[in-house]
């Protein structure tokens, strides 16, 4: 089964496992392919990277008409996400890559410090455990007591 690439290119969104069946065809089959016609690696990571960065910056906004510099870096990364379209070996320029490590650490920090928030607005009650002493118990009088008279057989052998 022969594919062209432009049949190939309207599937670089997904992950190439959903591709394959979508073509009803095998992985390898669709990266022997994918080897023929130039394509070093399946797209769909590098590009859902970039949707997300590019929603970042527009829901970082909300309603609200983003600034000159927002409009800018939506519409370059756009530009960007086209070029890997056409070009699935394009590599992304060096101060993307940068953005995108920027933003999703600014992202997991704002994640992290809403688990502080919740976790001081919604204090444990002071006899609950915490998931930690559930796993790991600190106390005593969870441990079972081993009862050192157990006569097993292998003791008594003659």
């Amino acid at each position: 089964m022969a594919l062209s690439r432009e049949e190939i290119a309207r599937y670089y969104h997904i992950p190439i496992s959903q591709a394959t069946r979508k073509f009803n065809i095998g992985v390898s089959l669709l990266k022997r392919q994918c080897r023929k016609l130039g394509i070093k690696r399946w797209p769909s990571r590098k590009l859902i990277s970039l949707q997300e960065l590019i929603n970042h910056f527009k829901a970082e906004h909300g309603d609200a008409q983003p600034q000159e510099y927002t409009r800018e870096i939506i519409t370059r990364l756009l530009k960007e996400k086209k070029k890997v379209e056409e070009n699935p070996n394009y590599q992304l320029p060096k101060n993307i890559i940068q953005l995108r490590k920027r933003s999703f650490k600014a992202r997991y920090k704002k994640r992290k410090s809403m688990g502080l928030k919740l976790a001081i607005t919604n204090p444990r009650e002071e006899n609950e455990p915490t998931p930690l002493e559930i796993i790991y118990p600190t106390n005593e009088k969870d441990y079972e007591e081993l009862d050192d008279s157990y006569d097993g057989d292998c003791d008594k052998q003659d």
